[in-house]
């Protein structure tokens, strides 16, 4: 047994350090290519030409674009080869289940880590302990990653490991800076630290199933693992370097590349460390070079890390930042990225490798990028998982599923029966449900299924006040006018269903303005007093919902909160944002007040509530006070501009739907330029909405229609969702669209990967048939 191919995998220096091209050996190279160095890969180069050890396929396992060949061959290495070295299969074992993982294939996984355990009977040899304690610790590891039990595997795993001494292990030949017995010393307290690592962290008062394992105070006690540290120390050097890169591009350094160009700092190497051995800490690495990848995301360009970051996310439990990068691919792209990380999901996590909330998040973004055939296959995983803990999230993900796969009357009806007969439900439960009933198209609902969610909310809804609500807009259930409104909460339903179209008799409408109009008033004399409190509702939006959609008499009172230096911009928002978006008729008094109050609207703050709240000029008023003309143009012109010399990108997106509200009311060439210059931003949500200010703008001849033309057909070629789909609903209203933008538009109607895209595509073109 030659434990020099354990030593490789898990302390790879100790065989490299100092070793010469002559004294290299197979053990030298599967170390080289575990290490990660450039320097030691290309001093012990691997001949690609035969595999008869493995070592290409090792070498091809760590290559994204070859890495499912490389599984082939470690698998027949170590399935098909059982006479060899057991310490080379295990060696060679260990890498494909860190391969199989990768690409989600737990079924190779668990048919090399069971060939392996079934050679390896340890019989109270230290050596074959050590084989045998590394191989079960792997097992546990991806028992740990699919959500399978693996407590009794640890418990063997902590028992071996405790009957190897380093003095009955056969030596090896290590580099001539190791010492054996050192190095094995070391290699075994990192296996054992692994093994402590998965089970649950329990005080020593504290009663445990985990017999053997040490309490977390006498973990906290013991010396830390040399080999685990070293892992972390590297892991900090790539950090440092990256670091020093970024201070470099930020502060205009320059440096002379004679072949290629600069490293891209990576962590693979520290986190294939952990993966090798087994320990928890994996989870946190797989996280930080998820991240560190996607921080350097124009470097890789369309590498396969961008789709095995969303992997590395989903493995990590990582949810928020996962939730952050499938909405940054799906609103931004590479959407291609995105799609393949949902078919691993759906082509790999089945059966008992179940798929949990992570895969869910990219499931739930990468609905309208799958066939229906895809759709369908991911539906019955979503439906096969059963975690009361997250219903709400596998109801919403099937929901968006559905309008891929055509499902939608039979996954309403579902969640429906789910729902039924569940009583004191969670507020965060019924918020959940609440949304995923407005996500359903319930165009597509057939009438019997909707009926009986009708059913349900006359007879079964009450521990469901907010699912209640959203079914009284969707299902177009008309309210009974002979019950008078009670709150803010009964008005927002009806201006809902205004907004649909329902009819709202003047006496309602009176009732909601006696309601609203006191609110008014209370938020004045609050702000007076320094008074703030976070409401889930703003009276000033509903104030001027009212007046958008029911013809209210609000103007006097909104006018004054609007002006009121004093409220929140939090709770004056959303009323700017709805008046500039609806632009109901201003009354005389109104206009006048607004306009004199202007450069005050503009410069006001709020000092209790988020950084977006700093941002002068108030970019919701500004639009509002564009759209209404109660602005000088030269102030205007510098607001705008103002917000788009910005450095942050949110403060630039502010100013590029500023552009685009003003757009639809005038047509200036200063517009133009800001909206050309916001649509070559580096961030998507600027470029996004500066493309809504070319659609009305392509419609003056006398602005540069072909400059105009040029951008919008470069603008709807974009990856991702946001820029084409913003641009083809700005669309929806263009005069006759030029020959060009027609054919880019008709080539996302039948190219585009999204569902979304192509459907608004197929709007525009049906304005012109």
């Amino acid at each position: 047994m030659n434990l020099a191919w354990i030593v490789a995998l898990l302390r790879p220096m100790d065989l490299l350090s100092g070793r010469s091209i002559e004294e290299s050996d197979p053990t030298c190279q599967l170390a080289a290519l575990v290490a990660g160095e450039p320097l030691y890969r290309h001093k012990f180069e691997v001949d690609l030409a035969t595999d008869e050890l493995g070592i290409k396929s090792v070498a091809q396992s760590l290559d994204s674009s070859v890495i499912r060949e490389g599984l082939v061959g470690l698998v027949r290495h170590v399935v098909e080869q059982p006479d060899g070295d057991i310490a080379h299969a295990c060696a060679l074992g260990l890498m494909a289940c860190c391969a199989a993982a990768e690409i989600e294939d737990y079924a190779a996984c668990e048919l090399v880590l069971e060939s392996l355990l079934s050679r390896i009977e340890a019989n109270g040899r230290s050596d074959l302990s050590l084989l045998r304690a590394l191989v079960l610790q792997q097992k546990s590891l991806r028992l740990w990653d699919t959500g399978q039990n693996f407590q009794a595997v640890s418990t063997e795993a902590l028992r071996l490991i405790g009957q190897v001494t380093v003095k009955n292990l056969p030596t090896c030949k290590l580099g001539p800076y190791a010492d054996f017995d050192a190095t094995m010393s070391h290699l075994i307290a990192a296996l054992r630290r692994a093994i402590w690592s998965l089970a649950p962290a329990v005080g020593i008062s504290q009663v445990s199933d985990w017999s053997g394992f040490p309490a977390r105070e006498q973990v906290l006690k013991s010396p830390r693992s040399e080999q685990l540290v070293k892992v972390s120390a590297d892991r900090a050097e790539v950090y440092a370097k990256f670091v020093q890169q970024t201070f470099r591009n930020r502060f205009g350094g320059r440096t002379r590349y004679i072949v290629g160009g600069p490293e891209v700092p990576d962590t693979f190497a520290q986190e294939l460390a952990l993966e090798l051995v087994g320990h928890a800490g994996v989870r946190e690495s797989r996280k930080e070079l998820a991240l560190l990848r996607l921080i350097q995301i124009d470097a890789y360009e369309q590498s396969e890390h961008l789709r095995d970051a969303l992997r590395l996310l989903r493995h990590s439990g990582a949810y928020k930042e996962l939730s952050l990068a499938v909405e940054r691919f799906r609103m931004a792209g590479p959407l291609w990225a995105l799609s393949e990380d949902a078919r691993q999901i759906i082509e790999r996590r089945t059966g008992p490798y179940a798929i949990g909330r992570n895969e869910l998040r990219v499931l739930r973004a990468a609905a309208e990028l799958m066939t229906t055939a895809e759709a369908n296959r991911a539906l019955r995983a979503v439906q096969d998982w059963n975690n009361e803990s997250y219903a709400g999230e596998s109801w919403q993900t099937a929901v968006f599923l559905s309008k891929s796969a055509g499902k939608d009357s039979e996954v309403s009806e579902v969640i429906l029966r789910q729902v039924e007969g569940r009583d004191g439900v969670a507020d965060r439960l019924d918020a959940e449900l609440a949304r995923t009933v407005r996500s359903m198209d319930w165009s597509k609902v057939c009438p019997a299924v909707k009926a009986q969610w009708s059913h349900w909310w006359r007879n079964g809804s009450d521990s469901w006040p907010a699912t209640a609500e959203s079914l009284l807009g969707v299902l177009e259930i008309e309210p009974d006018d002979s019950v008078p409104l009670r709150d803010l909460d009964a008005v927002a339903v009806r201006i809902n269903g205004a907004i649909r179209g329902a009819s709202m008799p003047p006496s309602i409408v009176q009732q909601a303005v006696e309601l609203v109009a006191p609110e008014l008033h209370a938020l004045i004399r609050e702000a007076q007093g320094n008074s703030y409190s976070m409401k889930v509702l703003s009276a000033a939006d509903i104030a001027a919902g009212l007046i958008s959609y029911c013809g209210a008499d609000l103007w006097d009172d909104l006018t004054a909160c609007l002006v009121d230096p004093r409220i929140s911009r939090s709770e004056t928002d959303a009323a700017f944002e709805r008046l500039s978006r609806e632009r109901p008729p201003i009354t005389g008094s109104a206009s006048k007040l607004i306009r004199r109050s202007a450069r005050r609207i503009l410069e006001k703050r709020d000092r209790f509530f988020d950084s977006s709240s700093e941002v002068t000029p108030y970019p919701e008023a500004l639009r509002f006070l564009a759209a209404y003309s109660l602005i000088d143009d030269d102030v205007l012109f510098a607001s705008v501009a103002e917000l788009a010399g910005n450095s942050s990108a949110a403060v630039r997106e502010q100013a590029a739907r500023t552009v685009a509200t003003i757009a639809e009311v005038r047509q200036d060439t200063w517009i133009l330029a800001l909206a050309i210059q916001l649509s070559h931003d580096h961030d998507v949500a600027v470029r996004s909405h500066a493309g809504r200010a070319l659609a009305p703008l392509a419609d003056n001849d006398e602005l540069a229609p072909n400059l105009i033309q040029d951008r919008i057909v470069q603008l709807l070629g974009e990856d991702g969702i946001a820029t084409p789909l913003r641009l083809l609903d700005a669309m929806k209203n263009q005069r006759p669209i030029a020959a060009d933008v027609r054919n880019k538009v008709e080539q996302l109607l039948s190219d585009h990967p999204s569902r979304n895209v192509r459907r608004a595509a197929e709007a525009v073109i049906a304005r012109y048939v």
